[in-house]
């Protein structure tokens, strides 16, 4: 009795840990709004899954953990969104706010080319393999953690204006490093 009911007890935590939230109303687009996801609106460590269009706005700090943007959907943030896991996006995402990467293993950002307006890796320990065209129009910070291009087929872009003149641009580096 005393297995089972560690058994149980290790089961129940590994279900709390990580709970898949999926986004399933399709006239409501906004992140924070909790009747928007059938487990109330994900934190961070939560696998999401982006069925339909999404907004997180300028006001919101969403979090996630693993996130999908399914295809012919589209992710717009103007508001923040900090991750842990892989961010595959088969749609579109819009990012005119912030991106965070805070995963502490191996990740990817996979899926069709996007571009954002600043961008944070801060995961100790953490790597980020970008498997796109992945863009920064504003700033990125180098907190802790390694932004990796080498041999995954992606790039990382510091943006241009149209007169040529470098407008993303690394504006902290107290840890981490692009490979």
């Amino acid at each position: 009795m005393r297995k089972l009911l560690m058994l149980f007890s290790i089961m129940l935590m590994s279900v709390m840990c990580f709970s898949l939230t999926t986004e399933t109303n399709g006239n409501g687009t906004d992140w924070a709004t909790s009747n928007n996801w059938d487990n109330g609106v994900p934190s961070i460590g939560d696998v999401v899954v982006v069925k339909h269009n999404m907004t997180i706005g300028v006001s919101t700090n969403a979090e996630g953990g693993d996130i999908t943007v399914n295809f012919g959907k589209t992710l717009t943030i103007t508001g923040s969104l900090e991750f842990d896991g892989t961010l595959t996006n088969t749609g579109a995402i819009t990012c005119t706010g912030d991106l965070e990467f805070s995963g502490t293993t191996t990740e990817d950002l996979d899926g069709s080319d996007f571009s954002v307006g600043t961008f944070t890796i801060s995961g100790s320990g953490g790597k980020l393999n970008i498997k796109n065209n992945f863009s920064v129009d504003g700033c990125t910070y180098l907190q802790a953690g390694t932004i990796e291009t080498n041999g995954t087929g992606g790039t990382f872009i510091l943006e241009e204006n149209a007169a040529g003149t470098k407008k993303g641009r690394i504006c902290e580096a107290t840890g981490g490093e692009i490979n």
